[in-house]
């Protein structure tokens, strides 16, 4: 049977994204579409703090777990994984907020969710290393 009901760690996500969607991108997304050559630093200086502080580097799912821990966790529990629908989830929401201004965010966005599900270990190193790194500084401030 197919569920339409919004998964629970995704509705909690929800008021987040959508506070971060209305208050920071949506009244600024004017200015920067006039001023499209500037950068805007406050929210690439949050985001990146925001990511830092629930421990994710990047927006796209992680993989880290290894492959038999991931499937022990999968047989337990009843209902499948549902890390690529939240990123899904997540990225419509910032993109309504202001598409422009979610392509400044700081992570890897799309292109670290196809290297996460598909790159070999060594590629995972290279690319997303750096999106890991705890008190990494991302911008300056302006």
């Amino acid at each position: 049977m197919i569920e339409f009901e919004m998964p629970k760690p995704i509705a909690k996500q929800r008021y987040l994204l959508q506070t971060v969607a209305e208050e920071m991108m949506r009244p600024h997304s004017r200015y920067f579409d006039d001023h499209e050559h500037e950068i805007p630093w406050d929210y690439i200086n949050f985001m990146h703090q925001a990511l830092q502080a629930v421990g994710a580097g990047s927006l796209a799912p992680s993989s880290e777990n290894g492959g038999e821990k991931k499937e022990k966790e999968e047989k337990k529990n009843k209902y499948p994984p549902i890390g690529y629908q939240s990123l899904a989830f997540m990225l419509e929401t910032l993109s309504w907020g202001d598409v422009g201004i979610y392509l400044v965010t700081p992570g890897g966005g799309l292109g670290a969710a196809a290297v996460e599900a598909t790159g070999t270990p060594e590629q995972r190193k290279k690319f997303l290393e750096r999106y890991k790194q705890e008190g990494a500084s991302v911008a300056r401030s302006t």
